[in-house]
């Protein structure tokens, strides 16, 4: 620990799943709650599952997910997805993924050991409704590790990091790569091309200082 003194800095922080702020979302960490189909799909073959969210992710994730579930629930908050008609009419088309639209969750229920279900309310009714699944992927966003930044007014309102094309911010010798950025493309592939460039501009700007 301890300060630092630099001439440049990239910000690299990525990102963290946004949650759902609701009872139970700590106690079925790793028991039921999981961010990611590909990684822990797998581990819950026979198993009834949950998806929440109505963007691209979800419905991805809904899809993936029948690989390994017997039944797939995707729940919205909204009536209409904001997912990519190319998602939506996947799962359209697919016969394990049941649809439920405007239903907020409220809390994850479950036994000692694992997740079970999902309480959820009607955003119009009030009426509650128990969806039964051992696995559940909240998939509403993410929000970007920036906190540390404070007030340098290099952010978005969402606090994700704005660069120009060469990753600078603003603020000279400041810049950023990767899923904290303010972009429309978060992949490994894309995290590593904006590594790149960032440290290339870097050295422009260094040489820039000493001629």
């Amino acid at each position: 620990s301890g300060d630092i003194d630099t001439k440049t800095i990239i910000i690299a922080s990525g990102t963290r799943e946004r949650k759902l702020n609701i009872p139970g979302e700590d106690t079925y960490a790793s028991k039921g709650i999981s961010y990611c189909a590909v990684c822990d799909g797998a581990l819950f073959r026979g198993e009834k599952a949950i998806v929440i969210g109505g963007g691209n992710s979800a419905y991805e994730e809904a899809d993936y997910m029948t690989r390994f579930a017997t039944e797939v629930t995707l729940v919205l908050r909204r009536d209409v997805p904001r997912a990519d008609q190319v998602n939506v009419d996947a799962v359209a088309r697919n016969p394990k993924v049941n649809v439920i639209y405007n239903h907020t969750p409220t809390a994850f229920l479950g036994n000692e050991d694992h997740l079970t279900g999902v309480e959820f309310v009607h955003s119009k009714t009030g009426k509650k409704l128990v969806v039964e699944g051992r696995v559940c992927f909240p998939m509403v966003g993410l929000l970007p590790n920036t906190d540390f930044v404070g007030d340098l007014s290099i952010k978005n309102d969402e606090g994700f990091i704005v660069t120009a094309a060469d990753m600078s911010t603003k603020l000279a010798g400041i810049y950023a790569a990767g899923d904290v950025r303010d972009t429309v493309l978060r992949q490994i592939v894309t995290a590593a091309s904006d590594g790149s460039i960032a440290a290339q501009s870097i050295v422009k700007y260094l040489q820039s200082l000493d001629s």
